[in-house]
C-alpha cells in the first residue's frame, strides 16, 4: 500500500533506470509455503527463502504499467540520476520537516537484493501459485475498496 500511495504523489522523483533487483513473493505464496513446510518432515529445522521466481527492478515496480494504469497514471519517461536523488535526500535532512526521501531508503531502492527459492523448490516441491505482476490488479482493487470504506 505504501508503494501505491507513493506512486500517486506527483512530486516523487523518478527513480534512476539502474537495475537494482528485488526478490518478492506475494502473501498467498508465503501461506502456501508455510503450510507445505508444516506438513513436510524434510522442512524440520530448515530455513527457506521465498520468491515468486521473478526478479524485479525497483524502477519497474515503481513504474509498472499495470499499477500506473490502474491508478490512471501515465508511465514515467524521465528520471533523476542517483546523485540527484541523494542530494534531495541530504537537503531534506536540513529542513525542519521530515524528508520524504531518506538516504537509507534511497540506498535500499538502489541496491541489489536478489534471492533464490531453489532450496524449497528442490526439497519440498514448492512453486509459487502466482507472481506479483499477476496479482497487482486485485491488489489495487482491494486498496481502493479499503480507501472507500474509510471515507
Amino acid at each position: 500500500m505504501t508503494m501505491l500511495r507513493t506512486i500517486q504523489k506527483p512530486w516523487l522523483p523518478f527513480l534512476p533506470a539502474k537495475h537494482a533487483q528485488r526478490a518478492l513473493v506475494p502473501l498467498p505464496g508465503v501461506i502456501e509455503a508455510t503450510l507445505l513446510s508444516a506438513l513436510h518432515q524434510k522442512a524440520t529445522n530448515q530455513i527457506y527463502t521465498l520468491t515468486d521466481g521473478q526478479p524485479y527492478a525497483t524502477r519497474d515496480l515503481y513504474n509498472y504499467n499495470a499499477m500506473r494504469q490502474a491508478l490512471e497514471l501515465k508511465p514515467l519517461s524521465l528520471e533523476l540520476p542517483r546523485r540527484g536523488l541523494s542530494l534531495i535526500a541530504r537537503l531534506g535532512r536540513l529542513s525542519n520537516r521530515a524528508p520524504f526521501l531518506h538516504l537509507s531508503v534511497l540506498h535500499k531502492l538502489s541496491t541489489i537484493e536478489s534471492y533464490s527459492c531453489e532450496k524449497i523448490q528442490r526439497e519440498l516441491g514448492w512453486r509459487p501459485s502466482a507472481n506479483l505482476i499477476e496479482l497487482i490488479p486485485a491488489f489495487i482493487k482491494n486498496y481502493e475498496q479499503a480507501l472507500d470504506s474509510v471515507k
